[in-house]
């Protein structure tokens, strides 16, 4: 048994390193299964091959795998928390004291969950999905039941 949380991330990155990667979902993936998140520069630590930045699956129903990555690509922050983290981080980037995000991290009516796009935020939404197909891939692992 590996006891270490390095060792079973190498092993992840490892298992994952052959599959298919893709741009956007599309019904060739599995119904059922978990999606990893791949973001262009970034690398791992135990050999330097792509880092997996994000983990998910399909909460919510059965066979809906394809649905769940394709609210990642849509122009609504609140179809995806990833959204909201991507456009998030965006913001900051060009404004640290951006007003869509006030009054503290989480707090903002961006990453607010259910609140509407502002017209000073609505931009982002494009961005984000821009962002999303310029600089990620993902790759799935089928598992049958939820």
């Amino acid at each position: 048994m590996i006891n270490d949380a390095s060792s079973r991330c190498a092993i992840i990155h490892r298992l994952l390193q052959d599959k298919p990667k893709y741009s956007i979902p599309d019904n060739t993936l599995p119904d059922n299964g978990l999606y990893f998140f791949y973001e262009e520069g970034e690398t791992n630590g135990h050999d330097g091959s792509p880092r997996i930045v994000r983990v998910g699956n399909h909460p919510r129903s059965q066979n809906n795998l394809v649905n769940r990555l394709k609210q990642h690509y849509r122009h609504n922050k609140n179809g995806s928390v990833f959204r909201k983290y991507l456009g998030g981080a965006l913001m900051r980037r060009l404004d640290p004291n951006n007003p869509c995000l006030r009054p503290a991290p989480g707090k903002g009516h961006w990453e607010k969950q259910d609140t509407k796009a502002c017209p000073e935020c609505k931009p982002f939404e494009m961005e984000v999905t821009r962002l999303l197909l310029k600089k990620f891939r993902f790759c799935c692992v089928k598992i049958d039941s939820q």
